[in-house]
C-alpha cells in the first residue's frame, strides 16, 4: 500500500525513475520489458505487438504492482490470454483497449475499480467474472465488446459508469446483485433477454437499456410501489419490444408478472361491460355495441328525462346509470372495432 500513500502526496505525479522486468512470449520467446514508475504501477510495455500472452508481474524489486496505468497494454491486439496477478487494485482507463483478440481475462480478487474504456473493443472477450471486491466499473469500460455473453457481478455495493456494458451485441443474461443506480446508457443496444436488477436501485438512466430489442422480461427485486418510485432518465426503455414483461416482488416476496396482473384485470372490465349492455362477446361488432348502448341508455339519458323534473334522487341514480353505459360502450368500441 506505499505506493498508494506516496501518490496521494503527489510522488507520483511526474517520474523519478523506471523499474524494469523482462518477461517471455511464451510462442516466440521474445523477450518483452514491462516498465513500471517505480512505486507500484505499470505504465507500458515494450514489443506489445509481439505479446500473446501474459500473467503481469506481482512485483519488481521487491514493489508490489498495485496498479495497471492508462493505456498501458492499448492496442496489444495480438494478445490473446490476459492474467491480472495480485495485488493489483486498479485498471487504468483504456488499459487494455482495442485487445481484439483477447479471449481470455482472470481478474484478482484484489481489484476495486477499472477505470474507463479499460476493456473497450475487445471484440473477441467471451467472459468477464467481476472479483469479489470489485466497487467500481468506470463509464465505457466493456463497451461494444461484441463476443461478451455473460457476466458474473458480485454480491457487494458496485458504481456503474456510463455505457459500461453498451454495444455489447452477444450478451443475453444480466443479473446485477447491488448497485443504486443503473447509469446513462449501461447495457445500451445490447442483446440481453433477460434483465435482474437489485430493489436497492433508485435510479435508471437515460437510454440504459434502449435498443435492447431482445429484451424479455426484467425481474426488480423489490415491489411494484419500489419499482415506481425509481427515478428514470429519458428513453430509459426506448427500443424494447412492447411484449417484454416487469416481474417483481409480492407481499410473500413472491415473482409476480405485472402485466399479467393489468391483463386480469382488464379481462373483468370487459367481462363488466359485456353485462352492463347484455351482450356477449360472439361476434360483437362496433354497431351492435351502440344499438345496445342506445336501447339501455333511452331512459337514463338527461334530455329524456329533464322535462319530467323527476326527484333529485333518481336523477343522480340516471346519471350514474347513463355513465355506466357510456364508460361499458367506449370501452368495448376501442376492443372490438
Amino acid at each position: 500500500m506505499g505506493a498508494y500513500e506516496e501518490r496521494e502526496y503527489g510522488v507520483a505525479g511526474f517520474r523519478v525513475g523506471e523499474r524494469r522486468t523482462t518477461i517471455k512470449n511464451s510462442i516466440f520467446k521474445d523477450k518483452i520489458e514491462v516498465i513500471t514508475d517505480g512505486y507500484g504501477k505499470l505504465i507500458s510495455l515494450t514489443n506489445r505487438e509481439l505479446l500473446l500472452r501474459l500473467k503481469t508481474p506481482s512485483d519488481i524489486d521487491e514493489i508490489a504492482i498495485v496498479e495497471v496505468g492508462d493505456g498501458a497494454f492499448k492496442d496489444a491486439s495480438n494478445l490473446v490470454t490476459l492474467d491480472i496477478s495480485e495485488p493489483i487494485e486498479e485498471i487504468g482507463a483504456e488499459a487494455f483497449m482495442n485487445c481484439t483478440s483477447l479471449r481470455s481475462l482472470s481478474l484478482p480478487k484484489t481489484l476495486y475499480e477499472i477505470k474507463k474504456g479499460a476493456f473497450a473493443n475487445c471484440i473477441k472477450l467471451e467472459s468477464v467474472e467481476l472479483p469479489r471486491n470489485i466497487e467500481v466499473i468506470g463509464s465505457n469500460a466493456f463497451e461494444k465488446c461484441s463476443s461478451l455473453r455473460a457476466i458474473s457481478f458480485p454480491y457487494r455495493e458496485i458504481k456503474l459508469g456510463i455505457m459500461c456494458f453498451s454495444g455489447c451485441t452477444s450478451l443475453e443474461g444480466i443479473r446485477i446483485h447491488n448497485t443504486k443506480e443503473i447509469p446513462d446508457g449501461a447495457f445500451m443496444g445490447s442483446s440481453v433477454k433477460i434483465i435482474e436488477i437489485p430493489g436497492k436501485v433508485k435510479r435508471i438512466g437515460s437510454s440504459a437499456f434502449s435498443r435492447c430489442s431482445s429484451l424479455k422480461a426484467i425481474y426488480f427485486d423489490g415491489t411494484l410501489t419500489e419499482f415506481r418510485s425509481i427515478e428514470f432518465g429519458v428513453y430509459w426503455n426506448r427500443g424494447i419490444p412492447e411484449d417484454a414483461q416487469l416481474y417483481v416482488r409480492d407481499s410473500k416476496g413472491r415473482w409476480y408478472n405485472v402485466f399479467e396482473e393489468k391483463e386480469d384485470e382488464r379481462e373483468k372490465e370487459i367481462r363488466k361491460s359485456l353485462e352492463i349492455l347484455g351482450l356477449n362477446s360472439n361476434n360483437l361488432t362496433r354497431d351492435k355495441i351502440i344499438k345496445a348502448f342506445r336501447e339501455k341508455s333511452r331512459r337514463f339519458h338527461p334530455d329524456v328525462i329533464a322535462p319530467y323534473k323527476l326527484d333529485e334522487e333518481f336523477s343522480v341514480f340516471a346519471s350514474e346509470k347513463f355513465r355506466e353505459l357510456k364508460n361499458a360502450c367506449d370501452l368495448l368500441i376501442k376492443i372490438y372495432k
